[in-house]
């Protein structure tokens, strides 16, 4: 069984040192940023409190470096326990927002369902009110109702044609919405890990400031650490802007391949309204044509009838004459 280096005691001053130093900002309390020195200064103090803790006191002249190690360790917790805390609000902040996204989705297509119904119910009940309007006149020739026929098809098609304009406008709209609401929470995201990194390098620095301090480690080595740390937290801090980079660009490339789609979808829409009144007037050019052919025989049979007819009554004619 491994002894226990620290008391409990001083586990406990450890751990709420640890706390005191983490929860600090480098802002002094007018709002205004503090300098070099007073940083120098509050790395002091808090160095000067660790002696205390791990000498208890000053019973004991030489520090052990295994207490710097379980510092470290302490540190180490610490930054893990925050790490799960940043995490589990992230998970719940995108759990959140896709939910959201879901419902207003959801919502948003049964509102884009109901105007198309809407749109389709009042073109039909404007045809149906010309055609009733129609059929209450009298005395129209059937070539009149199928030019009034042809009317109410050419009317609906352009009242169709102006729906699907609208719906691929309307579509077209909530698509860019949609994208800039996505975007700006990806964006807010990623200000937050930048802010969680500068924090988790602000603690890093805050806490290797105050082991040097107490290992008495030589300044320019403490220098040479500061940089070296400032180099990898620039350098994490330049990949996440990269990434962020990428991300926008893929979303504008995944944006305009949308907008793309839902042009050819309603262009495919419009095509097939147009091929839909063209099999319409052709239906009703055939019927036209029938009934012009039909009409041709009739008067064909007519004036055959009128001259059988006349040719009838000139043999009775001749015969009773004779």
């Amino acid at each position: 069984m491994t002894t226990p280096i620290f008391s409990k005691n001083q586990e406990a001053k450890v751990v709420e040192l640890i706390d005191r130093i983490c929860s600090t900002s480098n802002v002094n309390p007018d709002g205004s940023s503090m300098s070099d020195q007073q940083i120098k200064d509050r790395a002091d103090l808090w160095a000067k409190d660790g002696d205390d803790i791990l000498t208890n006191g000053g019973d004991v002249e030489t520090l052990d470096p295994a207490f710097f190690e379980e510092v470290e360790e302490y540190f180490k917790s610490f930054e893990e326990k925050e790490h799960k805390v940043e995490n589990k609000k992230e998970f719940q902040k995108i759990e959140s927002f896709i939910r959201e996204e879901k419902k207003t989705g959801k919502q948003r297509r049964e509102e884009a369902r109901l105007l198309a119904a809407s749109e389709e119910v009042r073109i039909a009940a404007e045809v149906a009110e010309l055609k009733a309007h129609r059929i209450s006149q009298e005395g129209h020739a059937s070539e009149t109702k199928l030019r009034e026929k042809l009317a109410n098809v050419e009317k609906s098609h352009n009242s169709r044609k102006l729906v699907i304009s609208k719906a691929a406008r309307l579509a077209n709209a909530d698509c860019r919405i949609q994208f800039k609401r996505v975007r700006d929470f990806f964006q807010s995201l990623h200000n937050e890990r930048i802010a969680k990194l500068r924090k988790q390098y602000d603690r890093s620095m805050k806490m290797q400031s105050m082991l040097h301090r107490l290992r008495k480690t030589d300044p320019r080595v403490m220098q040479l650490h500061q940089q070296t740390a400032e180099r990898i937290f620039k350098k994490k801090e330049a990949d996440m802007m990269e990434l962020n980079m990428v991300q926008n660009l893929e979303e504008s490339t995944y944006l305009e391949k949308i907008i793309a789609l839902l042009d050819r979808v309603q262009e495919a829409k419009e095509c097939a309204a147009d091929e839909y009144f063209k099999l319409q007037i052709n239906n009703l050019k055939l019927q036209q044509a029938n009934l012009r052919s039909r009409e041709k025989e009739v008067t064909d049979m007519k004036a055959k009838s009128m001259l059988e007819m006349a040719e009838l009554i000139a043999k009775y004619v001749k015969g009773a004459m004779e």
